[in-house]
This record gives C-alpha cells, sequence and structure tokens, in this order.
C-alpha cells in the first residue's frame, strides 16, 4: 500500500486531508527520495519511512472499525510499540483517505 499511496501522491503533487479527529488539516507529499512527507497545521514536517508505515498499516487493519478512526489509537497512550507518536496519528488519516474511508 505504501507504494500505491506513493503513486497517488505522485498524480496530484501533494493532497490535503482533514485528521482523523477532523479539526485540522494535514498536507501530504513526497521527499526527494520519495518517502511520504507530512506536514501539519503548525507546519512541521515529518518523513514517513515504509517500516513506520507498515506498523500502522497493521494496527489500522486489526482495529475494529471505532477504534480504527480513533486518534489516540495511534499514539503511546495505547499503543506502546507506536513507530512515532506525533506522526503515527497522521499516517492512519492517509491510510483512511486512500482506503475511502
Amino acid at each position: 500500500m505504501y507504494q500505491a499511496i506513493i503513486a497517488g501522491i505522485e498524480r496530484k503533487n501533494c493532497i490535503v486531508i482533514p485528521t482523523l479527529a477532523g479539526r485540522r488539516s494535514i498536507t501530504v507529499s513526497l521527499t526527494n527520495e520519495r518517502q511520504i512527507l507530512i506536514t501539519n497545521s503548525r507546519n512541521k514536517n515529518y518523513v514517513v519511512t515504509k517500516q513506520d508505515f507498515d506498523a500502522v498499516l497493521e494496527r489500522f487493519n486489526n482495529a475494529n472499525d471505532l477504534n480504527k478512526l480513533k486518534t489516540g489509537y495511534y499514539t503511546r497512550t495505547i499503543w506502546n510499540e507506536c513507530p512515532k507518536m506525533i506522526s503515527s496519528p497522521y499516517v492512519a488519516t492517509i491510510i483512511k483517505y486512500f482506503k475511502g474511508l
């Protein structure tokens, strides 16, 4: 799915998506190395490696429908093995968008 998302971002150059909570938006683009780059509403940038993406994707796919779309489900508050405390909920946002949920 990581490569499919990269291809989707390449077609549009960048994508603006509401976060899981829906209060803010993130901009998703690519780095020069073709990794996913997330820019949040505070203009902070986060690079998403395939390894981190795959960890969030596995959690997303194994979650029930209620938890799947909760920001806290992707933070260390609930998920001790969370790869990146700040960017993991954003990765779940990207997955949600590309799955059409």
